[in-house]
């Protein structure tokens, strides 16, 4: 049985890095018969892969910029902040410079 399964999990990769960690006896629970099943598994793992190196650039930015960490927020609107932000600290860093130079 074991020897079917490992055959059957030949053009799925990422399904079988996900059971690397599971007893094989335990496989039966985790795994469908149906080749679409399988198939939807393999989409479903690269799917939320995707998300997580998403998430982690949104939690990179959102530590760079100091912000409330919320990891599940879109990259966009995080991108968008923080270019408003750098606009902001830039203007803030024009002024002072120019009251500097105006007062020496």
């Amino acid at each position: 049985m074991k020897k079917d399964m490992l055959n059957r999990l030949g053009f799925y990769h990422n399904v079988r890095l996900m059971l690397e960690s599971i007893p094989h006896n335990a496989w039966d629970v985790f795994l469908s018969d149906n080749e679409d099943d399988l198939a939807m598994l393999e989409a479903d793992i690269l799917g939320q892969k995707k998300r997580d190196i998403e998430r982690d650039k949104v939690m990179a930015i959102q530590r760079l910029c100091k912000f409330p960490m919320r990891p599940n927020e879109s990259l966009h609107d995080v991108v968008a902040r923080a270019r408003l932000q750098g606009f902001k600290n830039s203007k803030l860093l024009d002024d002072y410079r120019q009251d500097r130079s105006a007062s020496e």
